[in-house]
Formats: structure tokens, sequence, C-alpha cells
């Protein structure tokens, strides 16, 4: 009996828990698709990436798409149609030149046996063309379609996710739960989703520090983070944007979703008050903060001498709080701290105007012309870690002549930062990122084929170019100069060969960096 898909396995797909009328047919469909799956040659291979109950999970997965297309919900729809926007085509590596749309489609299922793989499999990220991806395909298709003209609507998917009944003073918590729903209540994105929350859970279960009363603040709080500000592997897109975009631009709330800001956590302190705001000042950055009374009704007392960790989100153009809300001690330590801290700098980087982008931009394309000057004109430089401190200095100095400081006016950086190299005896790779500034890599010295890198492998060239793209700290930036500037080195050539996703580069590159894509300067303004 253990070889046999059950219903609470196939609920937990679904957007609700008592089982409909519809149910009972997908998940005799489910364990047909499973029979498939056991019975093909390839199945001892599957089972040694996956185990068998995540290929049960994969089973009901590709139903849930046939149900989707059945029963006109809209999921995959709104999929592939968010890919046509971004590329031109509904689907990403595969030949298209048979794909129906609205209908069951080999390609479909590749991709989603591709996806599924990559999303569960703890050691192997498979290609879009393996043989995992593509041998399945055709016999679960040939079942599908004999199921076709049988297979009945599920209304029950239609109804979920639509937004109603919003209005009032509580719109915005509403609003984001729907939003969380359809992120973990979806088959297509729900798998993503949910793998990140229970890491981050485990790692909080697991920390021996934190008391049973404020483990479970922590858990609240990383659920809330995931909604607001993570994104999907799948084409990277927010939660709000995937809802945004499946209830479609008729929605009254379209904008708003769209314009609803990332949520930014931290530290603050209160400036001032009236009868509708707290004037608060994030710790970090200086910058100063409309917070909406109503949304933190349940606070009796916001002092002026504490410190606060809270979360806010802009939402219809007032900041509003969400997430947990922890008083600490006025400490000029944890002020300090959160004045150096990188994620707490980071966390409002998208509220850059158009004069701060401008600032931002200018210091960006002076580094870079110092970079060039040091690097021979280049935008990558290899070296033994124990030199990386000298050529930080070098490029430190001539950044500053561009400033027009003389020699005795130049301030070398801080030891601390550059104290990693010091004991390393690995070779670092240095890049220039034009839009984020000095990027290190460590150990990925044969991706680049240049005359001057002395360090290139070329017995580790092909691991270390495919390590470029999977590898998430790495910038897309990198990577798409790295695909441009060697296009023509026999190594790219070789790799791009047998690699469909090289075609489809940009979302790959979205897929392999899910909260990491979007690129943000190693530059902050403050008091602003």
């Amino acid at each position: 009996m253990k070889n046999k898909i059950y219903i609470k396995e196939w609920l937990s797909t679904k957007p609700y828990q008592k089982h409909t009328e519809t149910d009972s047919y997908y998940l005799e469909v489910s364990n047909q698709v499973y029979a498939v799956i056991q019975k093909h040659y390839n199945y001892k291979i599957l089972k040694s990436l996956l185990h068998e109950k995540d290929i049960k999970l994969l089973s009901v997965i590709l139903v849930c798409y046939f149900e989707d297309i059945i029963s006109n919900a809209g999921i995959w729809k709104t999929f592939t149609g968010l890919c046509e926007q971004k590329f031109g085509k509904p689907l990403p590596y595969y030949d298209l030149n048979n794909y129906e749309r609205d209908e069951t489609n080999v390609q479909d299922i590749s991709f989603l046996i591709w996806n599924f793989i990559n999303t569960y499999s703890e050691n192997t990220l498979i290609n879009p063309n393996d043989h995992l991806a593509i041998e399945f395909s055709s016999p679960i298709l040939d079942l599908l379609d004999k199921e076709w003209q049988y297979a009945p609507e599920n209304e029950n998917l239609v109804n979920y996710y639509q937004l109603k009944d919003y209005k009032g003073k509580d719109e915005f918590y509403k609003v984001r739960s729907i939003v969380e729903k359809f992120m973990f209540d979806n088959w297509l994105l729900s798998q993503d989703f949910l793998n990140e929350f229970v890491d981050e859970c485990d790692r909080i279960n697991n920390d021996k520090d934190i008391d049973d009363d404020m483990r479970e603040k922590y858990l609240y709080e990383t659920k809330d983070n995931i909604v607001l500000n993570s994104k999907s592997k799948l084409l990277n897109l927010y939660g709000k944007e995937w809802l945004t975009h499946y209830l479609g631009e008729s929605h009254e709330l379209y904008d708003d979703l769209l314009n609803m800001s990332k949520k930014i956590n931290g530290i603050f302190k209160l400036i001032d008050q009236n009868s509708k705001y707290y004037n608060v000042e994030y710790i970090a950055t200086d910058k100063t903060f409309k917070l909406l009374k109503s949304s933190l009704d349940m606070l009796e007392n916001f002092r002026y001498d504490k410190l606060y960790y809270l979360g806010i989100v802009r939402w219809k153009n007032e900041w509003v709080f969400s997430g947990i809300l922890s008083e600490v001690e006025y400490n000029q330590k944890i002020i300090d701290r959160e004045k150096s801290k990188p994620s707490s700098l980071n966390a409002s980087s998208f509220l850059q105007s158009e004069e701060d982008q401008k600032t931002i931009n200018d210091v960006l394309d002076k580094q870079l012309k110092a970079f060039k000057v040091i690097a021979d004109g280049e935008l990558i430089v290899n070296l033994p870690a124990k030199e990386v401190k000298t050529f930080l200095n070098q490029f430190n100095a001539a950044y500053h002549k561009f400033l027009g400081l003389s020699d005795d006016e130049i301030v070398n950086p801080k030891d601390e930062l550059s104290n990693q190299f010091d004991d390393a005896k690995d070779i670092v790779s240095i890049f220039f990122n034009p839009k984020a500034g000095i990027e290190n890599y460590f150990n990925f010295e044969s991706a680049f084929p240049m005359k001057n890198n002395i360090f290139f492998d070329e017995d580790y060239a092909y691991d270390d170019i495919d390590g470029l793209i999977k590898t998430d700290f790495i910038s897309p930036e990198l990577v798409k100069y790295c695909f441009k500037e060697f296009r023509d080195s026999r190594f790219y050539k070789e790799y791009i060969e047998k690699n469909p996703w090289v075609k489809d580069l940009e979302f790959t590159l979205a897929y392999y960096r899910k909260n990491s894509y979007k690129t943000f300067p190693k530059i902050t303004l403050t008091n602003k």
C-alpha cells in the first residue's frame, strides 16, 4: 500500500483542506501517472535523486497542471503569459514549433519535471535536456491526453484566489493574506516557497540560544518576510507580482498590488508623533518614515528612550506595520552595529530617489575608470589572495585621484575590510560590476580564459563556467559579461553546445538566484 498516492497527499497541493467532488478523479489520475513513472526504465535513476514521497508529489504536480488547464484555473496560463511578456515565448529551453496554448504539451511536462527535480534533489542540478526531464514526458502526456475528454472542471480552483471583501482599515492585511495563499497554496509555486520556509524554520528551531517564546515570534516573522520579500525561482517574481498578473489588469487593486513595497526590517527609533502617525527613523541609514498609528494599535506606549525592531511596508502610499515588534534597549553599540551591517544598510535601498541614483551612478562610473587604470583596461583581475589588499589599496588611490585628492589626502580602506584575504592561499577573481562595484570570488579563476590569467586551468574550465551560472552569490552581471566577452573561446563554445539553458540565459540566471538576482550598489547614501 506504500506505492499509492492518498487523498491527503493530493490535497497537500490544494488551497482547501476538505476534498471536493472532482478530487477523487484527479487522485486516481495521479496514481496512474505514478504507475507510469514507476514502470519507466529511468525510474531507478530518478529514485537516486528523489525520495519516494517526492516522486509521488511530482506525480501529483503533473496532474495539478492537467487539472489547472481543464478547469481554466489560470495558474499555468499566468506563468506562460509572464514568460511571453518577459522573453517573447511561453516557455524557455524547448522547441515550441508544435506547442499548443491552453492544452497539455510534452514541453510543459518536461519543464515541470526539470523544475521539480532541481527544487527537490539534494545533490544534483539537471539540464532541461536531461533524459530524466524529457523521457518521462511522452508517456505521461499520452495518459493525460486519453483522460482529456473525461476530466471534470474544478470550480473551487477558479474561485479561491479572488481578492474580494478587502476594503476597510485592515485592507493591507487582507491583501497580504491572499498573497500568502497564492504563494503557499499553489501547485506551481508552493514547493519553492515552502522549501525556503522549512529551511528557515529548521535554522530557528535548532538555535538553542532562542527561547520558546521568541521562537514562535521568529517563525511568524520568517513567514511574513518570505511573503513580502521573497521571490520565486520561476521568473524571479514576488508573490504580489504573481497575484497581480493572475487577477489581471481589470482588477481595481492591480496598480496598488504592483506598487506595494518590499518590507523593511530593522531597528527604528521614535522621532515624534501626531494623532495619525509615528514619525520613526530607520537606524541603519537615518531615513525617516511616517508610520500609520492605526497599524500599530496593539502598541500601548511607543517610547522615545527605546529602540524597536519592527517591519514596515508601503501600501497605497502609506507605511504600515507588518511582522513582529520587539523592544530593544537604547544602546550605542546596537546603533553602531546597524549602521555597519550590510543587510540593514541594503534593506531600504529600493527607495533611492532619482537624485540619489544619479549620485551613486556617478560614483560607480569614477570607480570603474579607476579600476580599468590599474587592471590594464579589464573588468576582471585574478590574483593570489595575499596580493588582494595591495590591489584594493591601488584601486582606492586611483579612485581618489579621480576625485581630485592629493596623495596625502588618500586614506586606504580599513584593514578589517580586507583581512579575509591575509591568510587565504586561494586565487581570488576580482570583478568590477558596473551596477554594484567591486566583487571578490574565490576559486573561479578557470572560468576566465583571459590572456593575462596565468591561473587559468583548462581542466577546470567547464566546472567553473557551470559554477558561474548555478552559484547564487555570483552576480548576473559577471555571468553575462563572461558569456559575451569569452563567447568565442572554445571552452565557452563547448559549454553552450552542451547546455540549452544558455540560450535562455536571463531565465536561467533568475532561476538560480532566487533572492539575489537583482543587483544593488555596494554604496549606501545616509541622511536621506
